[in-house]
């Protein structure tokens, strides 16, 4: 809502032990709107950063998806929330692996946009 960067918000936060719960979902990031769409609709890869350094801080709390239904199944809705997180956080540990970290060192996007297009 703020218009900041989750990921690195998540970060400075986590550095100091302060997640204590996360609400995932997307939206348009207008200031003082909350938009409250399915996870990763908007902004897939923002999503994915996020994932990435949850993953990479160990964070072990509650994870929930807050959004807005108009037409959508709810059930149908939170099974979309629950999959993609779950493919997100494997896709997190697979890009760790193969080395981004060192790239994110080096400030090498090039590189890092051939590491996520090779995955």
């Amino acid at each position: 809502m703020a218009t900041e960067n989750p990921a690195q918000t998540s970060v400075l936060k986590g550095q100091e032990g302060k997640h204590f719960i996360v609400q995932l979902n997307d939206g348009f990031v207008k200031p003082g709107c909350e938009d409250d769409l399915a996870l990763g609709t908007v902004h897939p890869w923002m999503t994915l950063e996020f994932i990435y350094w949850l993953r990479r801080l160990d964070y072990q709390g509650h994870i929930y998806f807050d959004t807005f239904l108009i037409n959508e199944d709810p059930v149908r809705e939170a099974e979309h929330n629950i999959r993609l997180y779950k493919k997100w956080r494997k896709f997190a540990s697979v890009i760790d692996e193969n080395g981004i970290e060192e790239l994110l060192i080096k400030q090498d996007k090039m590189a890092i946009l051939e590491l996520l297009e090779g995955q």
